[in-house]
């Protein structure tokens, strides 16, 4: 019965230690990229960058995953990819975060066929109620010259009436036919004088939408490689029926950045940076006879590993970094 008892206490106290670990150990992987970055020693953080004056205009396309790597697993092949396929998600906040938001302008590049798109349809909705209005005001404008030419042919025609009507009697006055004819005529030719409806012309007047900002510099890479169990470590003890055991796994990504001037196509910058993905596996058990025929067995333990995006977010940041502090000594920025 005490042996009970006291393997029964052991076992309390091996699953309140990995409950505390989980507990104690599990946020502190859930930092962001930026607090991955500030690992290293020569890292400038970004959003600490005094503010600047002009913004500098930058455009981020995909940054593809060339890799190829799926998620690492002993027991069975993972479908999943490895690292995130939505990399520039990552650079570009990275971007809008540098100086509080002072010194980038980021352009949209990523999704520009949807972009040109949107602006297709509001430069034609626009064009359309452009067109709407033209033909409308054209319309008008016809008519109320006509009714203006028609008023004055009536009061000719009321003032010619009156003349025959007040003339004295055997008075020579041309013949009433005559008369009409030659209003007649004249009316016409005041008709045709008017100006005809002009047609409808899209860049008669100034484009419906602004045009598209260019970028004065582009931001391209990719994700270049990732190893999976560049390096492994563990630890184990295995005493009277109890055992705990510690293993390490290191993964390690690599990205390149590099900066492009707009102009001139001029690569100014390049930037290879490798981030470790860090795993660590704890785990108790214990195998006893409780009875002669009845066997307990029990196992506790806990996984901690690093978030890929947050070692990914971080290579962005520091190769960003290195990119910024080297325009600056160059006098580029």
């Amino acid at each position: 019965m005490r042996r009970q008892i006291a393997l029964f206490s052991t076992l309390l106290v091996l699953s309140g230690c990995a409950e505390n670990n989980i507990t104690a150990e599990g946020p502190h992987s859930m930092v962001g990229g930026e607090a991955v970055a500030l690992r290293q020693i020569d890292y400038v953080p970004l959003p600490d960058l005094g503010e600047r004056a002009q913004p500098i205009t930058i455009s981020v396309y995909e940054i593809p995953d060339k890799t190829g790597a799926h998620l690492p697993n002993p027991n069975f092949a993972e479908l999943s990819r490895a690292v995130t396929q939505g990399a520039n998600e990552l650079l570009i906040k990275a971007l809008v975060e540098t100086g509080s938001g002072s010194w980038f302008e980021v352009a949209e590049r990523a999704n520009l066929d949807a972009l040109l798109n949107e602006r297709r349809i509001a430069g034609t909705q626009i064009n359309e109620q452009r067109q709407r209005d033209h033909v409308a005001a054209e319309r008008l404008r016809i008519d109320l010259e006509t009714r203006a030419i028609e008023d004055r042919i009536a009061k000719m025609q009321a003032d010619v009436d009156r003349e025959y009507a007040n003339a004295a009697p055997g008075a020579e006055l041309p013949s009433r036919e005559t008369t009409q004819n030659n209003l007649e005529q004249f009316r016409l030719r005041l008709l045709s004088q008017i100006e005809p409806e002009k047609p409808f012309s899209a860049f008669a007047e100034r484009a419906p939408l602004p045009q598209l900002k260019v970028s004065d510099y582009m931001l391209s890479g990719a994700i270049v490689a990732y190893d999976a169990d560049t390096s492994s470590a563990g630890t184990g003890l295995r005493l009277a029926g109890l055992g705990t055991a510690v293993e390490r796994r290191r993964d390690t990504m690599t990205v390149s950045l590099r900066l492009a001037r707009v102009d001139t196509g001029q690569i100014l910058s390049s930037k290879t940076v490798t981030q470790t993905v860090l795993s660590n596996r704890r785990t108790a058990d214990a195998l006893n006879y409780v009875t002669e025929n009845t066997v307990l067995e029990f196992e506790a333990g806990y996984v901690t590993n690093e978030p890929r995006s947050f070692a990914l977010d971080a290579a962005f940041r520091l190769a960003l970094s290195e990119i910024i502090r080297e325009m600056k000594t160059k006098g580029v920025w």
